[in-house]
């Protein structure tokens, strides 16, 4: 059983920024400007300052299984947190009471178990 974090990783991909989404988030904490001219009207994306922003510290914890599915097993508002999570579960997969570990709304096989990795949201 493993616990990967990617934030630690070696082998893990940077983190790609999905513009679009912190754009949407932006814009409706920063209307769009209107300006009109004689023919049309436009919008203009405003300039939104980013350099106070702080990466975001949620974590979400997932359960690989063997034929490759990704199951979530939930959030948590920081690595701790979701450090905690994954341990219970890895603790209830090393010592099973004889029944299967529910994961989610499915009673999942131990073996199945690939991983359990705590991923930076």
């Amino acid at each position: 059983m493993a616990i990967l974090d990617a934030s630690r990783s070696l082998a893990a991909a940077p983190p790609q920024k999905d513009d679009c989404s912190e754009d949407a988030v932006a814009l409706l904490e920063h209307p769009v400007q209107r300006k009109t001219s004689r023919s049309r009207t436009t919008l203009e994306r405003p300039t939104i300052d980013r350099t106070g922003w702080q990466p975001s510290e949620l974590r979400r914890v997932v359960v690989r299984l063997a034929d490759g599915e990704i199951v979530q097993l939930g959030t948590a508002p920081n690595r701790e947190s979701a450090m905690t999570l994954a341990r219970s579960v890895i603790a209830e997969l090393r010592q099973p009471t004889g029944t299967w570990p529910l994961i989610t709304s499915r009673v999942v096989h131990p073996e199945a178990v690939v991983s359990v990795d705590v991923l930076r949201i």
